[in-house]
């Protein structure tokens, strides 16, 4: 009876660590621009079933499936590599059923952690934008490029969007939008579309910024009248 125990018991150990091995993947993430200073940013698309934890430190992302099935790193599009203690580092849920349940920052050689947690059966696709403000060699005495608070506008308009439309839709934004500054506070007004199965909207939206941070004071969108476009496909 022994003789038929050592392998079955092998086999489970052999088991039990590939599937140790099957619940964790990285990459090492290489930027699409030179970044030494200022603003950065990686975003992040993954699949998720049940709990997943992303860590960050430097060009490495690394996925850990705490309960569920496992899904691989997806894609990632990053800035530039994560600063070791950045400021201002941020997490926002750009798109996904389930919420962001923790994140901690990096801190010399720890990494940043991202928590995420889908409570629903199945999995589900999740889009991650993480933030951070690294000071060395910006040079911009505190006054924040143009780029910047076109991208953080949208960003807060596509959260605002995701957030009234329970994730059902996509939005697009349509060419360079205005600016427009005002003392310490700047102005963005642009335009985009809206979709869904079924129809398809006009928009307009505008923030306001506050100048030398450039952190979101507002963000809102609204639809064009008489915009509505059905796209429902002819039977």
């Amino acid at each position: 009876m022994t003789r038929w125990l050592m392998p079955v018991a092998l086999a489970g150990l052999f088991a039990s660590q590939l599937a140790a091995a099957e619940s964790e993947s990285s990459t090492r993430i290489w930027s699409s621009g030179g970044h030494g200073g200022g603003e950065g940013y990686c975003e992040i698309r993954q699949r998720v079933d049940d709990r997943v934890l992303l860590e960050m430190r430097g060009n490495d992302i690394r996925v850990r499936t705490l309960n569920g099935r496992h899904h691989p790193l997806g894609p990632v599009r990053c800035s530039g590599p994560l600063p070791d203690n950045p400021r201002d580092f941020r997490v926002d849920l750009r798109n996904g059923r389930g919420e962001i349940v923790r994140t901690t920052a990096p801190r010399g050689h720890r990494p940043a952690q991202i928590e995420i947690y889908d409570s629903r059966a199945g999995d589900a696709s999740y889009t991650i934008v993480v933030r951070w403000r690294d000071e060395r060699g910006s040079g911009n005495d505190g006054q924040y490029g143009q780029g910047d608070a076109v991208r953080r506008c949208q960003d807060a308009v596509q959260n605002e969007f995701a957030r009234r439309n329970y994730g059902d839709g996509k939005l697009r934004f349509r060419g360079q939008p205005q600016l427009e500054r005002q003392g310490n506070e700047l102005r963005v007004f642009g335009s985009g579309e809206a979709r869904n199965r079924n129809d398809e909207r006009d928009l307009r939206y505008q923030c306001t910024l506050d100048s030398r941070s450039a952190r979101v004071r507002s963000a809102e969108y609204w639809y064009d009248s008489g915009a509505l476009r059905s796209v429902t496909p002819p039977r």
